[in-house]
């Protein structure tokens, strides 16, 4: 007779069981097309004028990049407030110079600005 694992069902190891769907809030998908839309602008000289597709592939890589760098960023500053005990300011003060130092990712200065800015949205740093 054969007989099943001890662990069954509900006590399964979690890679036996089948992989959970998160569900994406609506405040999230807004929040990240607020932020799409606020990168192309940086982009943008006058919004009622279309970009071209293969500049906004461009533009998406960048905004990709600067997405990831502030979802970093935000990581590590929750880690400096507790750590060492300093203000959101003093966090995103200390990033603001540390940016211009990424020579490999080549960020303009509305680039680094607007990492900054997503840096504290996603944070809760926001005034």
């Amino acid at each position: 007779m054969l007989c099943r694992p001890a662990l069954f069902g509900r006590f399964a190891p979690s890679s036996l069981r089948p992989a959970k769907h998160h569900k994406t809030s609506s405040l999230q998908i807004y929040r990240r097309d607020v932020a799409l839309t606020t990168f192309v602008a940086l982009f943008q000289k006058n919004r009622h004028v279309p970009i071209p597709a293969h500049q906004q592939r461009e533009i998406l890589e960048r905004y990709e990049l600067c997405e990831d760098l502030a979802q970093g960023l935000s990581e590590r500053g929750r880690c400096f407030l507790l750590e060492l005990r300093i203000t959101s300011d003093d966090v995103l003060e200390r990033f603001a110079q540390e940016l211009p130092a990424l020579e490999a990712l080549a960020l303009s200065q509305a680039e680094q600005v607007w990492t900054l800015r997503r840096c504290a949205e996603i944070s809760d740093w926001c005034n």
